[in-house]
This record gives structure tokens, C-alpha cells and sequence, in this order.
């Protein structure tokens, strides 16, 4: 095996000696780390809407910082897969997040989103349950937090404030719609990875040779096993580490000028098969469909945070109000 392995072959030492192959690998690099990191972060416990609209806007950053010289090719490639999968995560709740977070508050999202915005939120205000008094009140109360009033006005440290805490401490109103319809939202784990890391320390614990294990004793042993690593002193990969765009830019700098990676002359016509009757043309410059919504800007992204789980209340004032009512008529 040792004298006839295939990284040894001819083939591949022919690949390794082309000219720009370390080249291309880096610029592959440069793309697949954010893809990487944003993985690692979603799947944290501590993931809320606002960070998974975040890592989008983190991602459409990076490719269009992507050199152009001699990738176009690839960076047209990229942006039309990115197009394609930001079309199955273009939700109101995820851009009503986004605009939510008291750290960024909606920044660089376009004029005529706020429409938009405000449309999502009253209506997921009505399908919460409450009536027309406090949907009219959440409308005003969307209008003052847009123009930065008080009470949201009020400072927010991403370094020791928490979303869900920073809207526990508004009052904002008779109902306050807002910071109530705010820790909903920011109380939603939008994945149940956590679930199934569960389940698979238990099938790691209750294997072939350990069936005679009672129910109690297997609850017994998960629950040491998760408060172990829930208090490990070790860096967890459930946070990200602040990566500021200037960060992504420089290493973007770092690629080279030589470059062969789908070149013209080479047999491999696209990253991926086309879908339906897409041409290929290396002429035309790809958009990203995001910036159609948020203006692409130096973004910061913030470590991942507790999300306390949120006890929703209603107002007896609220409940004497219409309820049926059209949030598209406010």
C-alpha cells in the first residue's frame, strides 16, 4: 500500500506541480471557511434568528469581496449558488429578526423593506393571539424604534448584553407589544441539534454490550455527561469568534495573481451541472439577490448568547379588544 499509494501517483504530482494549484487552494479555502464557521456557530444552543441572518450576510460579504481578475468564473458560480440558497431562507421572521437585534437594528437593510417589516411583525402579532388595541400600538411602536427613540434608545454591549434581556428591560407602552413580540422572537432555536446531540451520547452510551441499562441510569448518566460539557473550562465551538469584514478582506488580499483554477482552457466547465437552461457566460457579473435587502457593509459578528425561555403574557385590556382584525389594514 505504502509504495503504491495514489497521493504518490504520477496523476497527482502532475496536479501538485501545476502552476497556481496552491494558489486555487487557498482561494477555495478563503471561500469554504466562513461556510465552516457558520455551520459550527447555527448548530450552537445559544443560536438565535438575528445570528442565522448574520452568518447570510457574513457569507454574501466574503464572496463579493472575492477577487475578480482571475476567478470571475468562480465568483459567478458562487454567487449563483448563494442566490439559490438565499431564496429558501428570504422569511420575514429571519429579516424581522435582523431588524429586531438592538445591537445592529436593522442596519443596511433597504427603505423598502420597512414596509415589509412591519407587515411581519403585525401579523405574527395576531397569529400570537392579541388583539387590534396592541397591534396599533406595536405599529407605533415599530415607527419609534426605527428612528431610534426612547426607549430603545438604550446602549447594548455585545460583549455582555444578551438580545432577549436587553427587550426584558424595555417598557414601551400600555402593552409593550414590541419587547413582548422582541422575546418571542429571540427566544426561537432555529435548529434541534441540540436534540440530536443528546440522542447521540445515548446511542454512544446504550451500545451492544450495555443493554441491561435501566431508563433512570441511562437519564442519570446523560445528565452528568451534558452538565460536564456544559461546564468545561474550554474554548466551545458554540461561539464564534469576533471576525470583523476587514479580517475577511485581508485574507482575501493574501490571494495571488497567478491563478489555473477554471481557466478557460481547462476540460471542467462549471463548479456545478447547470439547473434547467442556466448558460455559462464568463461575460456578465452575477448580483447578489441579498442586496436587494440589506446594503452589504463592514459586519461584525457577535458571540452566540444565552436565550432564557420567554413566558408569554397577555393583558386583560388586550383581551376585550377586537380580534378579528386585518394586520394589512394598520
Amino acid at each position: 500500500v505504502l509504495d503504491n499509494h495514489e497521493i504518490s501517483s504520477d496523476n497527482v504530482k502532475s496536479i501538485l506541480k501545476k502552476r497556481g494549484f496552491f494558489d486555487d487552494m487557498r482561494v477555495l479555502s478563503d471561500i469554504l471557511k466562513p461556510i465552516k464557521e457558520s455551520i459550527l456557530v447555527l448548530e450552537g444552543t445559544k443560536t438565535n434568528l438575528a445570528d442565522c441572518y448574520l452568518q447570510l450576510l457574513k457569507m454574501a460579504a466574503n464572496v463579493k469581496s472575492m477577487p475578480i481578475d482571475d476567478y470571475k468564473t468562480l465568483k459567478n458560480s458562487c454567487i449563483r449558488i448563494f442566490n439559490r440558497r438565499f431564496a429558501e431562507y428570504d422569511e420575514d421572521i429571519y429579516l424581522l429578526a435582523f431588524f429586531l437585534h438592538p445591537y445592529y437594528k436593522g442596519l443596511g437593510v433597504r427603505n423598502q423593506q420597512f414596509d415589509r417589516i412591519q407587515k411581519a411583525a403585525l401579523r405574527l402579532w395576531k397569529a400570537l393571539g392579541h388583539k387590534k388595541a396592541s397591534g396599533l400600538e406595536l405599529h407605533s411602536q415599530i415607527r419609534s424604534y426605527f428612528d431610534n427613540a426612547k426607549p430603545y434608545d438604550a446602549q447594548y454591549s455585545p460583549e455582555h448584553d444578551v438580545p432577549y434581556l436587553w427587550w426584558n428591560s424595555i417598557i414601551d407602552g400600555k402593552f409593550s407589544s414590541l419587547s413582548r413580540l422582541s422575546k418571542v422572537i429571540f427566544s426561537i432555536t432555529p435548529h434541534s441539534a441540540s436534540c440530536e446531540r443528546l440522542f447521540s451520547s445515548l446511542g454512544w452510551m446504550f451500545g451492544k454490550k450495555r443493554t441491561n441499562l435501566s431508563a433512570q441510569t441511562i437519564e442519570s448518566m446523560a445528565k452528568i455527561y451534558r452538565y460536564n460539557l456544559s461546564t468545561k473550562g474550554q474554548k466551545s465551538l458554540n461561539h464564534a469568534d469576533l471576525i470583523s469584514n476587514n479580517d475577511v478582506q485581508q485574507m482575501l488580499n493574501n490571494v495571488f495573481e497567478e491563478g489555473d483554477l477554471f481557466n478557460e482552457s481547462d476540460d471542467d466547465e462549471e463548479l456545478i451541472p447547470n439547473e434547467g437552461n442556466e448558460v455559462e457566460t464568463s461575460d456578465v457579473d452575477e448580483i447578489l439577490d441579498i442586496e436587494n435587502v440589506v446594503d452589504l457593509g463592514p459586519w461584525v459578528l457577535i458571540d452566540n448568547t444565552t436565550l432564557p425561555i420567554v413566558t408569554r403574557r397577555r393583558c386583560n385590556s388586550d383581551d376585550e379588544d377586537d380580534e378579528d382584525w386585518n394586520p394589512d389594514e394598520i
